[in-house]
């Protein structure tokens, strides 16, 4: 809503709906559940409903402590793993979040990738209480990402 660049872009149309309409529909089709946390914020006014969803609403922190959102939305919802999407990510589709939730199964932690990001309570958790750069507080995964020790030895052979 409150993008310096497009404000209020995820209620623009898209497909004949909102953008966050159809990107909501496309997490419904998970058949996991579907929570949208977003903050109170002077910039749209602290009243600010999404029209006509019926979706779950936490207003959670302030518009730049995201992280802190989505851990107390994953804490009363009793989440984990937690599956991001962000409300402006049109091209995100049902198939590739259950491949994203697979690919974290099968690989036992944080996975990324396929416009979406899935990873535990207890990484969401150690990144909220202890982490506060502002990059952390403002994207939720930043540390998640920026912190991971990457291998780069690649066996060619299998």
């Amino acid at each position: 809503m409150g993008s310096s660049r497009f404000p209020r872009k995820i209620l623009e149309p898209y497909k004949g709906e909102t953008l966050l309409s159809y990107i909501i529909n496309e997490c419904e089709d998970t058949k996991i559940p579907v929570v949208t946390a977003i903050p109170k914020s002077e910039s749209y006014g602290e009243d600010f409903e999404i029209p006509s969803l019926g979706y779950k609403i936490f207003f959670n922190g302030s518009e730049n402590d995201v992280i802190s959102r989505f851990y107390h939305c994953a804490k009363i919802m009793d989440f984990d793993p937690i599956i991001r999407v962000c409300a402006d990510t049109p091209l995100i589709k049902h198939e590739l979040i259950l491949q994203q939730l697979e690919n974290y199964k099968k690989y036992g932690g944080f996975c990324y990738g396929n416009f979406c990001e899935v990873f535990s309570f207890e990484e969401l958790e150690k990144y909220y209480k202890n982490d506060r750069r502002p990059e952390v507080r403002e994207h939720v995964t930043y540390g998640m990402l920026h912190d991971r020790a990457i291998n780069w030895e690649i066996d060619l052979d299998n």
